[in-house]
């Protein structure tokens, strides 16, 4: 079966990405994503560190990616808090670990940290959301396919996917119907492997800045 990366996914199904050679991550996403995956083992683990060391690991993982921390200051401290408060507020049920799900003929693969907030008894696959306006987050390939695994996997009586602002304070927890999730997953992953125009326009288009027609296919580069 032919695996299809999550990350790889999410960039073919975004239309202004798959115009060109792609965007390069910015570097306090990297770390953001680096600090969450090592913090999410040391709250599994009982071991949380407190805020100030949270902040010496953050400024390592900034040097080890050859900038300078003082550049990333006003974000480093945001993303040390957002990232504290995270696994305080969390139970931490899987740290973070890598998954793979079949759809259809391919499999998707990726990694995923599974929460639960105090008193809950719901699964909270975490995505994390360290860019853009604070507004309401838009259901992406990434976010379904996370929260269909952790559906199907997580032996929890429900499961949520946890939007999390890591530079900004804001959270949402969003669910989906199994059906939709399938289709979904399965129109992106044969858009994927037979190099297709990704379908019509609808909610996976919020935000575009070159909207295509309605009734025809996405064009990105029109």
């Amino acid at each position: 079966m032919k695996i299809i990366d999550e990350q790889r996914l999410l960039d073919y199904t975004r239309c202004p990405l798959r115009a060109g050679p792609g965007v390069q991550e910015p570097v306090i996403e990297r770390v953001a994503e680096s600090l969450v995956q090592q913090l999410s083992l040391l709250a599994y683990e009982g071991s949380l560190p407190r805020l100030s060391h949270v902040r010496e690991r953050a400024e390592a993982l900034f040097k080890a990616a050859g900038e300078p921390v003082a550049d990333h200051s006003r974000q480093l401290i945001r993303l040390c808090r957002r990232a504290h408060d995270l696994f305080t507020s969390n139970a931490v049920l899987h740290p973070e670990t890598l998954y793979h799900l079949d759809i259809g003929t391919v499999v998707v693969e990726g990694s995923l940290t599974v929460l639960r907030a105090a008193n809950r008894t719901e699964a909270r696959v975490l995505r994390l959301r360290p860019r853009g306006a604070a507004s309401p987050f838009a259901p992406d390939v990434v976010s379904m396919s996370r929260w269909l695994y952790g559906f199907k996997e997580s032996g929890y009586p429900s499961c949520a996917v946890y939007n999390y602002g890591i530079l900004y304070d804001l959270a949402l927890r969003e669910t989906f119907s199994e059906a939709q999730v399938q289709r979904w997953l399965i129109a992106a992953t044969t858009s994927y492997t037979q190099r297709r125009a990704f379908p019509v326009p609808g909610t996976h288009c919020k935000g575009c800045a070159r909207p295509c027609e309605e009734a025809k296919p996405c064009s990105p580069t029109s």
